[in-house]
């Protein structure tokens, strides 16, 4: 039986051995992955501690300083392998304090006189289990509460085959030295088949391990990327917006222009009545009651007009600027209730009247209401959205119109259907041709000239629908009866996200 010990041990060691190449192997492999590099150097004590034992021959106190010499190399890399995987500190000076504390405290026994194996063994090995077991008892306390990333029932198993290792170091000086053999064999096999599980176990646990952490940085890379992405669309909507307002910039000012210049002589005619007409009034009414109540009834209905004039014109230029600000403005709109056919119509009567310049022409506009009543819309967002779609139509007909004779003809529709409130653009422009229609959503995509479009603006306009929990249609023809119909979807049930 001695013979089938020592043989039982021989085949542990090389198999050991195996798990050495194999490792190393793998080290390279990997891209020098340290992980492997560890399960090397604890294969490598491993295997020291069972060969050295079965070629030191007849049993002796020799087995216990090299056999736990070379075990404690196993446990300290077992023990520094799961404090890796398993993100606890690594208490290395304490370890091999211990370690080297506890070999030193046996060969002091054995000068002082007692030559005991049972007694020298199991001072030796608190030195090689205390890395090992402590290292797994933090570890399946992680596991337990959950605080360990990605853990699955594997690493249950990896951490109690830990455990167990931690046990059989301590358990050689029972084992050894027993005049029973069979006892001695089992614990070898037991060995054996720790070994094989720990074989199977390490590489999908690294494996793993180097897996997910490639998850966790793919990971973070693809938020940091996304945030960059989004930044750079915020910075690009606003170049958009800005690039918007510059060519709608010379219109604009000529549409504020025409209403303060009427705001202007409405002054000075108040100013004039007020200098003029007014004094004589007292001299009129002595003179001639009859002439001075025609006349004060005259005068009150011009200044009403004039007032009504100026107050039209005011509001005119409010919402020239208004608009100019929804344009520029960043982020999103708060929800409010609003009546839908009025945002329709500021929308158009503002693109209309900035683009005169820019589109020089007069398109007949059709306007065909459905009283909607009050909605709730992110106005600043829709109000946007329309301008682009008007703008386009615009575009779409005085492109048209420089080139042939018929009547520009847009059509604005609004009305309900079951779940969605209903906007509808059409324009009998040249339409939108088969090879570019499935582009034209597409973020960049843009038929204008370069540097009178961006491609941003229907992109946006999606985003706005997809924000009022809708969708927005296009329905185009580019042949002689030409024309392109944008149908905008605003759900009545929407509700605000903030």
């Amino acid at each position: 039986m001695e013979q089938t010990l020592n043989l039982l041990i021989l085949i542990l060691g090389a198999i050991q051995l195996i798990d050495i190449i194999i490792a190393i192997t793998l080290y390279f492999i990997y891209g020098k992955n340290n992980n492997f590099l560890l399960v090397a150097l604890m294969w490598v004590g491993m295997c020291s501690f069972f060969l050295g034992d079965a070629l030191l021959g007849p049993l002796g106190l020799n087995h216990v300083y090299l056999s736990y010499s070379f075990a404690g190399i196993s446990s300290i890399a077992m023990a520094k392998l799961v404090c890796h995987y398993y993100a606890i500190e690594f208490y290395s000076k304490y370890f091999f304090r211990i370690y080297i504390g506890s070999l030193v405290l046996a060969l002091i026994f054995r000068i002082a006189g007692n030559s005991d194996f049972f007694t020298q063994a199991i001072i030796a090995s608190v030195g090689v289990v205390s890395p090992v077991l402590f290292s797994a008892m933090i570890a399946l306390n992680k596991l337990i509460k959950k605080r360990v990333k990605h853990q699955s029932s594997i690493d249950y198993i990896f951490v109690t085959v830990v455990f167990i290792w931690g046990g059989h170091y301590m358990d050689y000086p029972f084992l050894r030295p027993l005049a029973d053999l069979k006892f001695s064999i089992f614990g070898f096999s037991f060995a054996l088949v720790l070994t094989y599980l720990t074989s199977i176990l390490l590489p999908v646990l690294i494996n793993r391990r180097i897996h997910l952490e490639l998850n966790d940085t793919l990971e973070d890379k693809l938020i940091k990327k996304n945030s960059e992405l989004d930044k750079a669309q915020d910075q690009i909507i606003a170049r958009e917006k800005l690039a918007s307002l510059g060519a709608l910039a010379a219109g604009i000012a000529h549409e504020i222009k025409n209403p303060l210049n009427i705001i202007k002589n409405g002054a000075l005619l108040i100013n004039q009545f007020i200098k003029s007409d007014l004094r004589k009034y007292p001299e009129l009414f002595s003179n001639d009651p009859k002439s001075f109540e025609e006349k004060l009834k005259d005068d009150t209905k011009r200044l009403e007009d004039v007032a009504a004039l100026v107050d039209k014109n005011a509001q005119r230029a409010d919402n020239i600027v208004r608009n100019m600000l929804v344009q520029s403005r960043s982020g999103k709109s708060s929800l409010k209730s609003i009546d839908l056919n009025e945002l329709v119509l500021q929308s158009l009567n503002f693109v209309r009247e900035s683009t005169k310049a820019k589109y020089p022409f007069e398109p007949e506009i059709r306007l065909e209401f459905t009283p909607v009543g009050m909605c709730n819309l992110y106005e600043d967002d829709l109000t946007r959205a329309l301008i682009n779609i008007f703008d386009n139509a615009l575009y779409a007909l005085y492109s048209k119109y420089k080139k042939d004779a018929f009547v520009p003809t847009l059509w604005v529709r609004t009305f309900l259907e079951t779940e969605y409130f209903v906007i509808e653009i059409e324009d009998n422009g040249p339409g939108i041709s088969k090879e570019i229609y499935a582009d034209i959503m597409n973020p960049f995509f843009t038929t204008k000239p370069t540097g009178e479009g961006t491609g941003l603006g229907l992109s946006m306009a999606f985003d706005v629908m997809k924000m009022h929990e809708g969708d927005i249609f296009i329905n185009s023809e580019s042949n002689e009866d030409s024309f392109t119909i944008f149908t905008l979807k605003i759900s009545k049930c929407l509700a605000d996200k903030d």
